[in-house]
């Protein structure tokens, strides 16, 4: 995602100002979830640690 926004900043393309890319501790319980650096987000999952949301978030926010 960065790589995106950089290049769209070298061709003077308008860019949000904010962009927070889900990540979360990679784990004996959540490396069955990591798909490497070239892999998609993986689907939402039940965290295995405590938590006020009890489900990991997988989708970008952007604010424009």
């Amino acid at each position: 995602e960065t790589a995106k926004i950089a290049y769209d900043i070298i061709l003077n393309k308008a860019v949000p100002s904010l962009t927070l890319v889900p990540v979360y501790p990679i784990t004996k319980e959540t490396i069955k979830y990591y798909t490497g650096w070239t892999g998609v987000i993986p689907a939402s999952f039940k965290k295995p640690w405590p938590s006020k949301s009890a489900f990991w978030n997988n989708q970008l926010q952007v604010t424009p």
